[in-house]
């Protein structure tokens, strides 16, 4: 019989240790990954079904849950079609930062990216012409205004 000593016995409840945190870490990310799964499902079926922000909420819950590079592509499709392009932008940049070069579309993201910008461009040029017009048609009827005060102080004088 073999006798055990306290390294061999220290041993064997380390490995012992290990393996039960081993198949505890691989079932939570089993888990992880039918869950991921089901909310990208849903999230599929609501964007199928052209309802955008329930669509948005699922695919950014299968995110918070783990990295899914559908959901990813997913929510930039949906944003961008929303006017989100910030958003899209945010999202579109998770997925090349993760994706990266091993994506036979790669070319294809990279031409999304650059219409994104230009659109968010866009946006905030006519954000300022919008707040310039706005100036400008407050300055025109401050200086009716005075024009009008101008005249009915002359006509009180003469």
């Amino acid at each position: 019989m073999k006798k055990f000593t306290q390294p061999r016995i220290f041993a064997v409840l380390l490995s012992l240790i290990f393996l039960t945190s081993s198949v505890a870490s691989a079932q939570t990310e089993s888990a992880s990954g039918e869950k991921t799964k089901m909310l990208y499902r849903r999230g599929l079926a609501a964007y199928k079904a052209k309802d955008f922000s329930s669509a948005e909420n699922f695919f950014e819950q299968a995110l918070e849950v783990s990295y899914s590079p559908d959901a990813a592509v997913y929510l930039t499709y949906i944003r961008k079609e929303t006017g989100d392009f910030q958003g899209a932008l945010k999202s579109l940049q998770s997925y090349l930062d993760n994706t990266g070069e091993n994506d036979p579309e790669l070319q294809s993201y990279i031409s999304l990216k650059l219409f994104l910008e230009a659109r968010l461009a866009d946006q905030v040029t006519e954000s300022k012409l919008a707040t310039s017009r706005t100036i400008a048609f407050a300055s025109i009827v401050i200086a009716v205004i005075a024009l009008a005060v101008s005249v009915l102080a002359l006509k009180k004088k003469g």
